[in-house]
């Protein structure tokens, strides 16, 4: 029986994704919570996030894009014999608090911001002006994301729109927003960066996800996970703000030349970067490309950033805790020993199969896709013997099919499953409680450290 193909949208809300896909909006609800992902049924998805739900569901459907309307192209007329020329509309749009309303007072030598409630503009607002005996019409839009409607009104009848962009802030979501309503009006784009006298202001990370003349320029290259997906940086931090998801940028050779290095190594603020998380290939599930292992990694990251640092990799006891530490990182993300704890929603079956590996029985395939530590067995077998006669793209996603992850995991199909788990699980053979495990990382960190210090000063 073929697949069901169901049309959507780039963007679709709950409660529409879950009656094109004949569910219980509450089923889908569930789904996306088990993703990291707490929605409503008004809350809007893209069409990447529709995806993947729709795999982890593990339905016979096939989403597709519904073609965009030629509508919202822009119209063009005729010129009359009796037209005469009229003013230039342009817009100034961008994020709450970026300074739109402050660069539209100092060219009219107004104070518009005083008369808005908390000095937020809450209402599209028309002014004119004129420059070298020509008027200009400039319409001031709101920001906050509550205004979005208002936004997109006013994007749709300018001729230009002025996208201002806070240096110490960096790129927002309204900001990526304003740009696609400028795209899709089919306006001229000017990025105007602002306050760029502040201490924290960093213009050259801004230029990077800078759109002229409609053209990305310097923009650094990025790829969405698990899809594999290379993209524009600032594409990918949209699909991730869509997403609800927290947004995590790698480093490595196949992202661009070296900007996308910087953006990662220095902490891209302007994505509201935090925390980086640099996970050596040692780790179960989705792996880097480049294979670097979490004891290179560490250090060349933490080289090139001062923002916290979580090693991630390989880590799973007091001993690999102290290690990440000396390398560089201030704290770390354990994935794999907290997977087989009694309050883990693994299976058993699963569980029980881990706790039972040997060194060299994982190992890294799907290289193609997106690399996977896969415990050996028939599914492994398989992979590996496609990959061996060079099977394309297209032969290793039939071969993965649909929710194989989710069978092998949680429901313990240990023969069709996709069995991913870290390469540290070789050194577990207890299942244990959270509680019990915490006391062990803690005990045997504080042990580890103790006898450094003690051969230090012997």
């Amino acid at each position: 029986m073929s697949e069901k193909i169901v049309n959507i949208a780039d963007s679709v809300t709950v409660g529409d994704l879950a009656e094109a896909l004949g569910l219980p909006v509450t089923t889908l609800i569930g789904e996306l919570f088990k993703n990291g992902i707490a929605a409503t049924i008004n809350q809007r998805l893209d069409f990447e996030t529709a995806e993947i739900i729709v795999e982890e569901l593990g339905l016979d459907v096939q989403l597709e894009r519904k073609q965009a309307s030629a509508d919202t192209a822009r119209r063009v007329h005729t010129l009359s014999d009796h037209a005469v020329t009229r003013p230039p509309i342009v817009a100034v749009m961008g994020h709450v608090d970026h300074g739109k309303t402050s660069l539209l007072d100092a060219i009219l030598d107004n104070k518009t911001v005083d008369g808005e409630a908390g000095g937020i503009t809450q209402h599209i607002s028309a002014y004119q002006a004129t420059r070298n005996d020509r008027v200009i019409t400039l319409l001031d839009t709101p920001g906050h994301e509550a205004f979005a409607a208002l936004r997109q009104h006013g994007a749709t009848l300018t001729d230009v729109v002025v996208i201002v962009v806070a240096a110490d802030d960096g790129v927002k979501p309204q900001t990526i927003e304003a740009i696609r309503f400028a795209r899709t009006a089919n306006a001229k784009i000017v990025v105007a960066i602002n306050k760029i006298d502040k201490d924290t202001a960093n213009p050259q990370l801004v230029n990077e996800m800078a759109v002229v003349d409609g053209q990305v320029k310097k923009g650094s290259l990025a790829r969405i996970e698990p899809e594999g997906k290379v993209v524009r940086m600032w594409e990918a931090i949209e699909a991730y703000l869509n997403r609800r998801q927290p947004l995590i940028i790698i480093a490595g050779a196949d992202y661009g030349q070296g900007s996308s290095r910087d953006w990662a190594a220095k902490g891209v603020r302007l994505a509201g970067v935090e925390v980086i998380v640099a996970e050596g290939f040692e780790a179960g599930g989705h792996n880097g490309r480049e294979e670097t292992t979490t004891m290179c990694l560490i250090p060349a990251v933490r080289k090139a950033t001062s923002l916290p640092l979580l090693a991630a990799g390989g880590i799973g006891n007091g001993q690999a805790m102290l290690a990440a530490l000396a390398l560089g990182a201030d704290g770390v993300q354990i994935g794999t020993r907290f997977a087989l704890t009694k309050e883990s929603s693994a299976h058993e079956n699963f569980k029980k199969l881990c706790l039972n590996l040997k060194e060299g029985d994982t190992k890294l395939l799907l290289k193609k896709l997106s690399p996977t530590r896969l415990v050996k067995g028939d599914f492994a077998t398989a992979v590996e013997e496609a990959e061996a006669r060079g099977a394309s793209v297209e032969e290793l996603r039939e071969l993965l099919g649909k929710g194989r992850a989710k069978k092998g995991i949680f429901e313990g199909d240990l023969k069709e499953g996709e069995l991913e788990i870290g390469q540290v699980a070789s050194l577990f053979w207890e299942e244990l409680s959270v509680e019990e495990v915490m006391k062990e990382l803690i005990r045997d960190f504080k042990l580890s450290l103790e006898n450094v210090k003690t051969q230090l000063c012997s």
